[in-house]
């Protein structure tokens, strides 16, 4: 069983407005035929809208759809060949597994001897052929998702689109589908489309990210370029930078990207995301992992002055800041600490070092891990040097003959998010990064 073929599928200049919500703006992207790309965001980012529309579910206010050089977004939903998996498996339930799976090649009226034997394989592809009579009501939550799964990929789809499969599952039972549905995407050679607002879910399967907010595409890259360099403090939040805090640019190193910063009854050194002058307001922001507890010998020796550099065996050259443990988090082969640094600022470390909360302790922030952001950035640029375009494989802006509306351009109501972007009730939803590290 393989997936149907193509060559290149692309989203030019897509857009979808509900009422007076534009829940999705300009999405540019192209997708390789067996490629798994992840729609990541907060709730009300656009990704489900994007993942609709791409669909069929929801017709297009702005641009197109092309597949392979062909106007595609004016083919209707039924007929586009894709595979949906949705977040509540939409089962029948009076169907067994069985006639679930076999449900979409029915309607398509193949013959008996076909239908039974892509069934089968299906249903053996996701390693269900023990539960084949049985009832959704009687499968477990992962069972149930396999059998949403295996009913998408009996149809040999062209592409597969998933929203938020894992999101109604355990701990346990997302790491292991997980690692199911990146093996089924290999093995049988899917192009798929993944959206999800869990970050490592998004690192751990997918090809290319593409990060959104409030509608507008904030970064497109591998799970590399996003973790390492994201492109504004937006990703960085999303992606695991729980450390954000508002400093000022003091000076520019004359070579390099190096910036000291002053803000807060701090002076640091961290890395210029961009283009960073005197006097601007910058973000800044650093991973718990990255920040490094100095050994508890080394607390009796002075800092020295603010801003100073040390070395130790662990990381390269950083500011090291007099902190105070505030609360200590056992998670297993680490702990997860916060403390305080002055009076303002509460920073977030991981650590294996047993840490006790009143204690004092001496922390490094390499430089090279501590990033600083434009307090605002254009969406979707890169500022990286040598960075690829946010567009990744994508042709960039398309043709003004290229983009036009769809079927339906009206405001109409539509299946896709329309939750208001931006409310700031989830992590990464843009809240402006106060004094103290943002908590996640």
């Amino acid at each position: 069983m393989r997936a149907q073929g193509f060559q290149t599928l692309e989203l030019r200049g897509v857009g979808r407005r509900f009422g007076r919500h534009s829940a999705l703006r300009g999405l540019n992207l192209s997708i390789q035929q067996g490629e798994f790309i992840a729609l990541l965001g907060p709730s009300g980012c656009g990704k489900s809208t994007a993942l609709n529309c791409l669909a069929g579910l929801v017709p297009l206010t702005w641009g197109s759809i092309w597949m392979d050089g062909e106007r595609f977004d004016q083919v209707p939903c039924e007929k586009r060949g894709f595979g949906m998996v949705f977040q509540n498996y939409a089962l029948f339930p009076h169907l067994t597994v069985r006639g679930n799976v076999a449900f979409g090649l029915r309607m398509r009226k193949l013959p008996k001897a076909e239908i039974r034997a892509r069934t089968q394989e299906a249903i053996r592809t996701v390693r269900l052929l023990d539960q084949a009579d049985k009832l959704p009501g009687q499968l477990s939550g992962g069972q149930q998702q396999r059998v949403a799964i295996a009913r998408s990929i009996v149809l040999e789809p062209a592409v597969m689109l998933m929203d938020e499969p894992l999101s109604n599952l355990d701990a346990k039972l997302r790491l292991e589908m997980r690692t199911e549905i990146r093996q089924m995407h290999q093995a049988l050679g899917l192009t798929t489309v993944y959206v999800t607002h869990d970050q490592e879910e998004a690192l751990s399967l997918a090809d290319r990210l593409v990060v959104l907010r409030d509608g507008l595409v904030q970064q497109i890259g591998t799970p590399e370029d996003l973790h390492h360099r994201p492109a504004t403090w937006h990703v960085a939040d999303f992606m695991g930078f729980r450390n954000l805090f508002r400093l000022k640019v003091d000076r520019r190193a004359e070579h390099g990207n190096t910036v000291t910063l002053r803000g807060n009854g701090l002076e640091l050194d961290a890395t210029a995301v961009g283009s960073l002058s005197a006097g601007d307001t910058v973000v800044v922001g650093i991973r718990p992992e990255d920040v490094v507890v100095e050994p508890p010998g080394n607390l009796s020796e002075p800092v020295g002055e603010p801003g100073s550099w040390a070395r130790t065996g662990r990381a390269p050259t950083g500011t090291v800041l007099d902190a105070r443990v505030q609360v200590v988090e056992f998670t297993g082969r680490e702990f997860a600490v916060q403390v305080r640094i002055g009076d303002e600022v509460a920073l977030h470390l991981r650590t294996p070092q047993r840490l006790v909360a009143g204690d004092p302790t001496r922390v490094q922030l390499p430089v090279h891990r501590m990033l600083a952001f434009p307090e605002e950035v254009e969406s979707g640029s890169s500022p990286w040097v040598g960075a690829p375009t946010s567009h990744g494989r994508g042709t960039g802006s398309p043709k003004e003959s290229e983009v036009g509306p769809g079927p339906g351009t009206g405001s109409g109501a539509g299946t896709g998010s329309g939750a208001r972007p931006g409310s700031g009730e989830q992590p990464g939803s843009g809240a402006r990064p106060g004094s103290e590290a943002v908590s996640q």
